[in-house]
């Protein structure tokens, strides 16, 4: 009984599923092994992960989708203070997601780049939660309301449709 018990807690450790013989396959192995990337890389990627781990700075980005906007407006978007708001875009700066620049007495923030954009629409489809922005308008101005993005239900369709037309 304890030889089965074991093999049980071998298969299922910590209610992952693991091989039932402990094979290693070298060509695999090795192949994981040219294909990692250095420790630093790995590092910096780790520490671009952990800005996106935050629900304030997710509801940060997402606003800064829509919009280039002020601290002020900021806070008053997402029912904070701008102490709270000014600690977390310092958190995102750090990680170059968003950038500010002056107008006036103003510092206006917005997303640093199309990468960070690219970021939140595919993460935010593979979620389920917001699908690819078939309007040619807002390719060509990278730009694209969130709401369409979070409405659009024949995405997939109008999507294929482009594609056809451009080729």
């Amino acid at each position: 009984m304890g030889l089965k018990m074991e093999k049980e807690s071998r298969k299922m450790m910590h209610d992952i599923e693991c091989c039932e013989i402990e094979e290693v396959h070298a060509d695999k192995v090795q192949m994981v092994s040219e294909q990692m990337p250095p420790e630093d890389r790995l590092y910096d990627l780790a520490e671009l992960f952990k800005a996106f781990g935050d629900t304030t700075r997710i509801r940060i980005l997402f606003a800064l989708f829509e919009a280039d906007i002020c601290v002020c407006d900021l806070a008053a978007s997402l029912g904070m203070t701008q102490s709270a708001i000014s600690h977390q875009l310092r958190l995102l700066k750090q990680a170059r997601l968003v950038s500010g620049r002056r107008e006036g007495k103003q510092i206006v923030y917005f997303l640093a780049d199309d990468h960070v954009r690219t970021i939140i629409q595919r993460t935010a489809a593979s979620e389920g939660r917001a699908r690819a922005c078939p309007r040619r308008l807002c390719n060509l101005t990278r730009r694209c309301s969130l709401s369409h993005l979070l409405t659009s239900t024949s995405w997939n369709e109008e999507y294929l449709k482009t594609l056809k037309e451009e080729s």
